[in-house]
């Protein structure tokens, strides 16, 4: 009788425990999906307020899928916001959860968490952080056969060669992409486009205009966008290439598509290619109409040498034409937007210089690993007799103080970066 109770009160346990825990995990689901839910709205700042919240309540009683889908939606928040420390610091929370986890799409989120931690060390130019965040994310998915995700990452790691200017890695890695690709494939044109715009920073134009015709040929009729911006490219390696005709009718293909699309910014690019490819062939009056046309939307267009590049175009242009005063107003106004541009830089400098990522992610593992090195003495020392524990609790109490040690050290430095107060 009494085996029969303690059986009954045993299976209560147990029936209470599957029902609590099922309440939790559909309550922390419901959270996970409110915070999307408002992240999807744009109103970041609503999204935060929610998700700390909901963190607040969840985070010492919810399992390893709330901890690291929770940090992988806060950290996307607070990289919107522009808050790019407390960004990298939540998803690299998120990766430490990951350790133990196991539910079912945990690889998927892994991958994410590396990919959105590489892709903030790319912004700050940190870029071995970058490979190697791009790098483990990309073993991850291939370790899981996440095949979709694994192409996410080949796409990230060879626009980082690129900007490395390591050109050939990246050919590699994209041609390997798009070898077994077919064009309904998702990112079949994405990579493409990469591999043609790498092949044009090499100069091996032929290449590229075999990649572009291709593209085109192989797009659907109404992606006016993707037309515009590949006939363009493909002018672009037209014109490099002397071929000024076909440089032409491209860069009228990519107005003609741009202008149904109602874009008026991304004509700038394709009316200043078409007024150096007639200054080229000399045909002055033509090519002074489209500079004027390009100048008009000049101020659309980001602030970056690439772009008022086309004040000094005009000076020569001017120049040639023997319109000298006007010339020289143009060489003014290329001298005030580099200083201006210059100006620029340094407080970016100075923003980078804020955003040490490499510094902000060591302190961050050196703070965790000192954590867990105390939590470790602390487990030893409940198993330990009486003049042993004395003992564990002088080096407890040693460690604690360098951990105090380490974090006024963290903070001088974040002081130092202008990172806190």
């Amino acid at each position: 009788m009494n085996q029969l109770l303690e059986i009954r009160k045993n299976f209560l346990l147990i029936a209470f425990f599957l029902l609590t825990f099922g309440a939790s995990s559909q309550s922390y689901q419901s959270d996970l999906d409110s915070i999307f839910s408002i992240m999807k709205t744009r109103d970041f700042q609503a999204a935060k307020s929610f998700a700390l919240e909901a963190k607040s309540r969840n985070d010492k009683r919810a399992g390893s899928a709330w901890l690291i889908k929770s940090n992988l939606h806060l950290g996307y928040i607070y990289s919107r916001e522009d808050d790019f420390v407390k960004a990298i610091i939540t998803y690299l929370e998120g990766l430490r959860y990951s350790k133990e986890a196991d539910y079912e799409g945990v690889q998927t989120d892994v991958s994410t968490l590396y990919y959105r931690c590489g892709l903030i060390f790319a912004d700050f130019r940190a870029y071995s952080l970058a490979e190697e965040y791009y790098v483990k994310g990309l073993e991850n998915a291939k370790l899981h056969n996440l095949s979709e995700i694994e192409l996410n990452h080949k796409y990230v790691l060879a626009a980082l060669f690129v900007d490395m200017e390591r050109y050939e890695e990246a050919i590699n890695l994209l041609s390997e992409c798009v070898s077994n690709l077919k064009p309904t494939a998702r990112l079949y044109f994405t990579l493409h486009h990469r591999l043609g715009l790498t092949y044009h920073q090499l100069e091996e134009f032929d290449k590229t205009i075999s990649i572009y015709e291709k593209l085109i040929n192989e797009l659907p009729d109404d992606n006016w966008r993707a037309k515009g911006s590949y006939h363009h490219n493909l002018a672009r390696s037209y014109r490099e290439s002397k071929d000024y005709e076909k440089a032409l009718a491209n860069y009228k293909k990519a107005i003609e598509f741009k202008q149904l699309l109602g874009d008026e910014e991304k004509l700038f690019s394709s009316y200043y290619g078409t007024a150096e490819t007639y200054f080229a062939l000399k045909e002055y009056k033509k090519s002074e109409n489209y500079f004027l046309k390009a100048e008009n939307l000049i101020d659309s267009q980001p602030l970056h040498p690439e772009y008022f590049e086309i004040y000094k175009a005009c000076a020569g242009l001017n120049y040639t034409l023997k319109n000298y005063e006007k010339s020289k107003h143009y060489e003014d106004l290329h001298t005030a937007k580099m200083n201006e541009y210059l100006k620029i830089q340094a407080e970016i400098q100075e923003t980078d210089q804020r955003y040490n990522m490499e510094l902000i992610t060591k302190r961050y593992f050196a703070e965790v690993e000192k954590q867990e090195r105390i939590a470790s003495i602390l487990m030893y020392s409940k198993l330990t007799s009486g003049g042993l524990l004395a003992l564990l609790l002088i080096v407890i109490a040693h460690h604690r103080y360098q951990k105090v040690r380490l974090r006024k050290s963290i903070e001088r430095e974040l002081i130092a970066l202008k990172i806190v107060d």
